[in-house]
């Protein structure tokens, strides 16, 4: 039988607030299915100027 797959994923959420996450990296594995975030996009370097 085959094995499902181990994809990786990646987010942006432009909606969010500052101090709020912003999409991330995850590794989804279909066989388990299980999910996982590698990289939170929760920065407070991002620049909010203008929005």
């Amino acid at each position: 039988m085959k094995t499902l797959p181990t994809l990786i994923a990646t987010s942006v959420v432009r909606g969010s607030q500052q101090g709020e996450s912003h999409g991330g990296i995850y590794l989804v594995d279909f066989e388990n299915q299980v999910a996982k975030i590698m990289v939170d996009w929760d920065d407070s370097g991002i620049d909010f100027t203008g929005r």
